[in-house]
């Protein structure tokens, strides 16, 4: 007679194993000379332990020498504890001695509230001093009131004045409100197209362009991929179009 099978042991071996991985890279990052190699490798190891250790990944994020590395790294560690602990989130974000760096974790923990308490999240990116991070952080509170509250998504997308982050809240609010009121999402989406085209700097109109066409392609794959085509710069073409398959494979 074969012994029971204990189906939790693969999963306590993939836990026990991901966990020694973990400790061996971390023994290597501390084992680099080059102080900014290091930095950057223990950053890396916080960044994979925000998952499961948020406490061993912010003692490792704060024991990081290089200003800009720790920064990433905190505000990896803020995201991941944001949606469980957004008080935690915020402190981590704060204590960034840098100010621009701060900006993007402030922002990062906003978006990562959108999904728990949009309100929070939309008071904490208006707090954003620096107006790039706060405009993306804006753009995911548009995005994620969509559904629910579209004449709110508008009204912060319409207000968010750096226009890469505007395309693609305009772009995200349309896909939302196709469904349900089609007139308002073909306006809005002729809007996000408008606002992309209008960007001068070719880079940043490609950006806006494809954030569109992934906003679009559960609902309208069509347009996404026409758009998605129309962009001039390759690497944000490609992208786009790599947004718009997956979201088509996994319908």
């Amino acid at each position: 007679m074969n012994p029971p099978t204990d189906s939790s042991g693969p999963a306590r071996n993939g836990v026990a194993r991901a966990a020694r991985l973990l400790a061996d890279a971390e023994r290597n990052a501390n084992a680099i000379t080059d102080e900014t190699a290091k930095a950057w490798a223990l950053s890396a190891v916080a960044a994979a332990l925000t998952a499961t250790d948020p406490d061993r990944a912010e003692r490792i994020a704060n024991a990081i020498t290089d200003q800009t590395a720790k920064a990433s790294a905190l505000g990896t560690v803020a995201a991941a504890v944001a949606d469980t602990d957004p008080d935690r989130a915020e402190h981590i974000a704060n204590a960034i001695t840098d100010e621009t760096l701060k900006a993007w974790a402030l922002s990062a923990v906003a978006a990562a509230l959108t999904a728990t308490d949009p309100d929070r999240a939309e008071r904490n990116a208006n707090a954003i001093t620096d107006e790039t991070p706060k405009a993306w952080a804006l753009s995911a509170v548009a995005a994620a009131v969509a559904d629910t509250d579209p004449d709110r998504a508008e009204r912060i997308a319409n207000a968010i004045t750096d226009q890469t982050p505007k395309a693609s809240a305009l772009g995200a609010v349309a896909a939302a409100a196709a469904a349900t009121d089609p007139d308002r999402g073909t306006r809005l989406l002729a809007d996000a197209e408008r606002t992309a085209n209008a960007i001068t700097d070719q880079t940043a109109k490609a950006s806006a362009l494809a954030a569109v066409a992934a906003a679009l392609a559960a609902t309208n794959p069509d347009r996404a991929e026409h758009i998605a085509n129309a962009i001039t710069d390759q690497t944000a073409k490609a992208s786009a179009l790599a947004a718009v398959a997956a979201v088509l494979a996994n319908r």
